[in-house]
């Protein structure tokens, strides 16, 4: 507000916030709905940004390059025109709010190998790549079940791995996956899955 002598201008590469507690729910959605059903799941964990900043924030999506701390400037590349542009935004205070990054701990070959699931976009991939691989002919000679190991049992792991059981359950149900199709592997490093949450709390989860 230049009435109170400040503004407050957001930068990200994306146009919207993702609610990452209801990515699981994107990747484990109905495999009936195809991808003219992607941009209605999508919509389930993502938030417009411009629907929801109050008055006063100016967003610009764009993809920050660099940070001058003695000019006190901001260099992005603007994704906001048809053509990427550079510009470059002074302020008077930084806030560096960068997210959640994969930790993959240092495990040998577990960067090539896994596929992240921390993002919007990670979760249709995941959601295709699951639904193509059930989709795949079964041979003769190869009747092995889609093996699928989920890396994680805080919540997020177990959230998906229950969603995506449930999921094959539904399937199988209906005729569209043969029993004994799948098995699904939960590890976790602690002792219990949910460590954050009260040992009682785990124990029931485990449980279920």
């Amino acid at each position: 507000d230049k009435r109170e002598g400040w503004r407050v201008i957001l930068i990200d590469r994306n146009d919207y916030h993702a609610h990452v507690p209801l990515l699981y729910d994107v990747a484990t959605a109905y495999f009936g709905r195809e991808e003219s059903g992607e941009p209605q799941l999508r919509a389930g964990c993502a938030i417009k940004l411009n629907e929801i900043l109050p008055p006063g924030v100016q967003f610009v999506q764009g993809e920050v390059r660099s940070v001058d701390c003695k000019t006190q400037e901001v260099v992005i590349t603007s994704s906001s025109s048809p053509l990427p542009k550079e510009e470059k935004f002074k302020y008077d205070y930084l806030v560096l709010a960068l997210g959640s990054a994969i930790d993959f701990f240092d495990i040998p070959g577990l960067a090539e190998q896994a596929h992240t699931f921390g993002s919007v976009l990670d979760a249709i991939r995941l959601r295709r790549l699951i639904r193509d691989c059930l989709a795949k002919p079964v041979s003769e000679k190869n009747r092995s079940p889609l093996a699928i190991v989920v890396g994680g049992g805080g919540a997020t792991g177990v959230e998906f791995a229950c969603e995506l059981a449930a999921l094959f359950h539904h399937l199988e149900r209906q005729g569209a996956l043969k029993r004994g199709a799948w098995e699904m592997m939960l590890v976790e490093a602690s002792r219990r899955i949910l460590p954050p949450l009260p040992l009682r709390a785990s124990q029931i989860a485990h449980r279920r």
